[in-house]
């Protein structure tokens, strides 16, 4: 029995086979085929990478200057921490953080295997999504509210801190969510999937909550 094919399906199975022919028509015109990317290569970064468009002794004064400009800042790293402490509200924080290695990317760092390009990342680090969810925004508005809570449960007093900067690696930095005593930092997450949830429920429930406390390794 023939089944009637309706006019718009009929239609768009003959663009498809049309468009499918006039590539393969292309292809063979062209001689092109598909390019396989060699594990490694990139024209920004790896072996392969080209050189920097500016001459060589321009570009490596100018890489000493930035590298001479982080060990200066490194000097004065307990100033610029104090200069720092409203973090969103301060130019300088941003200026800092931005030509540096903050510590919410040090785990897809370390966690690079040697063979895998960096361009992506380092893309990643250099330009970040301009994106704010609902979901940040309910961590930034329950940040401070976490923090009191945690204080009032520890007995301790949490300071307000704002960038740290390596004395020893000064290309890296962190901002810690505050401070305990001289030898305690407090990081902060407070992530909507659990609002609902007890501490103890999101622990076992929550893969990003897991993926930092169930540690194999101390």
């Amino acid at each position: 029995m023939n089944k009637i094919v309706p006019p718009v399906v009929e239609k768009l199975e003959k663009e498809r086979q049309k468009k499918v022919a006039t590539t393969r028509e292309s292809r063979q015109r062209d001689g092109k085929k598909r390019k396989i990317k060699e594990a490694g290569t990139s024209c920004d970064y790896g072996p392969q990478a080209q050189k920097p468009d500016l001459e060589d002794h321009i570009f490596q004064q100018q890489r000493q200057e930035h590298l001479d400009k982080f060990l200066e800042e490194a000097k004065t790293w307990k100033d610029l921490e104090r200069l720092t402490i409203d973090r969103r509200e301060s130019g300088r924080w941003f200026s800092l953080r931005d030509k540096r290695l903050t510590a919410s990317n040090f785990g897809p760092i370390c966690r690079m295997r040697p063979t895998t390009s960096c361009a992506a990342t380092v893309k990643n680090i250099l330009y970040p999504p301009l994106v704010d969810t609902a979901a940040m925004k309910y961590g930034r508005d329950r940040e401070e509210v976490a923090k009191n809570q945690l204080a009032v449960k520890l007995n301790k007093k949490i300071e307000s801190c704002g960038f740290f900067i390596d004395s020893e690696n000064p290309c890296l930095g962190y901002t810690p969510d505050g401070l305990i005593d001289d030898d305690g930092v407090v990081e902060i997450k407070c992530p909507q999937s659990a609002e609902h949830l007890t501490i103890e429920e999101a622990l076992k429930t929550l893969l990003p909550l897991k993926a930092i406390f169930n540690k194999k390794d101390p």
